[in-house]
This record gives structure tokens, C-alpha cells and sequence, in this order.
């Protein structure tokens, strides 16, 4: 053949066993010469699936300390490691080229097939208080298989009162002997991470108390600047900052202007984190960048909800108009319309 490039269709490998394989190419040139190649490839199957199990299967949220154990899992290229993400895209925007978003919080990402002890944010109230769990276990080249768990977990201002459950949370994010400093002093940035993504579900199910509310605006803006310790270089850093600040921004009760900036900008450093994370490492696939991108959609959506009516902003509309970049940058010519839709706003790519 004259073609330079060589097609080969998706799934033509299927039925072929687990193994190393090379494509041979012998190439004529118009001068006479002759050049052989090969080029090396593996087939890789997902592991196979075990199961996995929550315990105990109903909670209370910030109270109720939940294990999540797996067994049988078996793949030939180990190490496994096990991946655990605490799925609530309850209100998220969306990315129409995104088929399954499986974004969420990181409870726990590690080689040990049972997490610790973890806290569960609080269910979604239109689902009976249901909290997605899923599971992703990869093998040592990177294919996954997932199982999907539910847990029931309640608002814990339906065990205690709002100025105790406020107290709590002071205690376990703030101060020097507080649980996030010293994550954040040993360098455990994803469990600190999931803390604030924790600790922000809890502040956002907590109601409108006049005499608690300069607090929890205290709290949140707290927080929203420690996001900004988390690093910010791999795409499972990125998820857990884009979450944190998702989840901070939720609500508009009690988020001062300066929460508002820094949220800003936290969600603009994300998204300029995926371009360069996709300029240095070509194995990034653009559907992963695709679904962090619906967190930081979502995130923008929720900074113009915060913005009043007669205020003059520019730097969400900024922040935007990099994202939809992001989203341009992995597509081809050909390529249907994306469409980018979140409950502030619409944008078409």
C-alpha cells in the first residue's frame, strides 16, 4: 500500500489472548532502499471483578466511620491498586462527549484492597439519603474494572445539635493540632483533601442559623484557602481540588467575597493544571480531562450564582472561556458539537 499511516479498527484485538505482540512494517522507498520496523504492543484485559462491600451499610455523616473491603480481584499484571470515590453529582453540570462520569472525591486510592476507616459526606436527600461509592481496581498497566456500592448516610443535624456539629468541624479543619494541619503537615494531601470535601458537604446541610452564621462563612472561607496547599500536578490531584472547591462553592449562604476570589482562582489553576498535564503526558485521554472538566464547570456555575446582579465580574467569564479551550484541545476536525451545560449557564464548542 502507498498510505503512509496505518488504521486499525477498535475491538479487532478482542478475542486475542492476553499478551506481547509487534506489528512488522517493511517499507520500499522510491530511492531503493528498504527499511524494516517493528513496533511492540500488549493486549491487556481489566481485571477481573471481585466484590466489594460497605460496612456499616447505614451512617451518619462526619460521625459514622464506614470501611469499604474488597476480595477476588485477579490480574496477572500486578500490583493492584485500589481506587475509591465518593460519587455525589447531585446538581453537577455537564459535558455532552462525557458518557459515564464517575468524577468524585478520593476516599482512598492505595494497594491495600480494604480502606480505613473513612467518614462519608452527607446522601443525597432526593435519593433517601443515598451516597455512590465506586470502586476501580487497575492493574500495574493501567486497565480498571469498577463495581458500583451505595451507602445511606444522614445529615448529622439529625443526631445533634447545629452549634455542636459546627464545633466538630472547628476541631477536625482548624488550629495547629487539628486533623487537616497535621494531614497537611505529613504531606497526606489526598486524605486532607477528601477532609475538606467532607467537612464542606456537612456545612452545606446545615441550616441558615442567624446566630452560627458568621462562623460557618469563617469556616468556608477557611477552607476554600487551604485548597490552595493541595498540590496540583497529577490528574488525581487535580480531581481532589476541583471536588473540594465543587463542593465548597454549593451553597450561597455565608460565602464572603474573598471565599468568592479565591475559589476563582483556584478553579482557574485547576484547569490550567489539565492543559499542562496533557502537554507533558500524551497518555492523558481527553475523556479523563473531560470528566475533572464537568467539576470545574460545575465550580464556575456555582461563582455566578454568588455574584449579585449589579456587580461587574470578568474573572469567571475568563476562567470559562479557558475551560472551553481545555475542551477544544482534545477534539479533531469532525467532531460533533459539545455542549457544556450547567444550571448558571450553557456554552457550545
Amino acid at each position: 500500500r502507498n498510505g503512509a499511516y496505518l488504521s486499525i479498527k477498535a475491538f479487532a484485538f478482542k478475542d486475542f489472548p492476553e499478551a506481547k505482540f509487534w506489528i512488522s512494517a517493511h517499507l520500499a522507498a522510491w530511492s531503493g532502499e528498504n527499511l524494516d520496523l517493528r513496533h511492540p504492543f500488549i493486549i491487556n484485559y481489566v481485571p477481573e471483578i471481585g466484590e466489594c462491600t460497605i460496612n456499616p451499610a447505614k451512617g451518619v455523616a462526619f460521625f459514622t466511620r464506614f470501611v469499604i473491603r474488597c476480595n477476588n480481584f485477579k490480574d496477572k499484571n500486578i500490583p493492584l491498586t485500589y481506587k475509591m470515590i465518593v460519587s455525589d453529582l447531585h446538581g453537577f453540570g455537564q459535558i455532552s462527549s462525557v458518557k459515564e462520569n464517575t468524577l468524585g472525591a478520593i476516599l482512598y486510592l492505595g494497594s491495600e484492597s480494604t480502606s480505613p476507616p473513612s467518614f462519608l459526606p452527607v446522601g443525597v436527600l432526593a435519593n433517601r439519603y443515598a451516597m455512590k461509592i465506586y470502586v476501580q481496581v487497575y492493574d500495574s498497566l493501567g486497565a480498571f474494572s469498577q463495581v458500583t456500592l451505595y451507602a445511606t448516610v444522614r445529615a448529622p443535624t439529625d443526631e445533634v445539635s447545629e452549634k455542636d456539629v459546627l464545633d466538630r468541624l472547628f476541631n477536625f479543619t482548624m488550629g495547629p493540632n487539628s486533623s487537616l494541619s497535621t494531614m497537611l503537615a505529613n504531606q497526606e494531601f489526598l486524605p486532607a483533601g477528601y477532609l475538606m470535601y467532607i467537612a464542606a458537604s456537612v456545612l452545606n446541610n446545615m441550616k441558615p442559623e442567624l446566630t452560627l452564621q458568621a462562623d460557618k462563612a469563617r469556616l468556608r472561607e477557611y477552607l476554600v484557602n487551604q485548597t490552595f496547599i493541595l498540590p496540583n500536578s497529577t490528574l488525581v490531584e487535580i480531581s481532589q481540588v476541583v471536588m473540594s472547591v465543587t463542593k465548597l462553592t454549593q451553597t450561597t449562604s455565608g460565602f464572603t467575597r474573598m471565599a468568592q476570589k479565591l475559589a476563582t482562582v483556584r478553579v482557574w489553576q485547576a484547569n490550567r493544571a489539565l492543559q499542562q498535564s496533557r502537554q507533558k503526558d500524551s497518555d492523558f485521554h481527553s475523556e479523563q480531562i473531560e470528566i475533572v472538566s464537568t467539576g470545574i464547570l460545575t465550580s464556575l456555575s456555582n461563582i455566578f450564582k454568588l455574584t449579585v446582579s449589579y456587580e461587574v465580574v470578568d474573572e469567571p467569564f475568563y476562567v470559562l472561556e479557558l475551560l472551553a479551550d481545555t475542551i477544544l484541545e482534545g477534539k479533531v476536525p469532525g467532531n460533533e458539537t459539545t455542549a457544556m451545560t450547567a444550571s448558571s449557564f450553557n456554552v457550545y464548542v
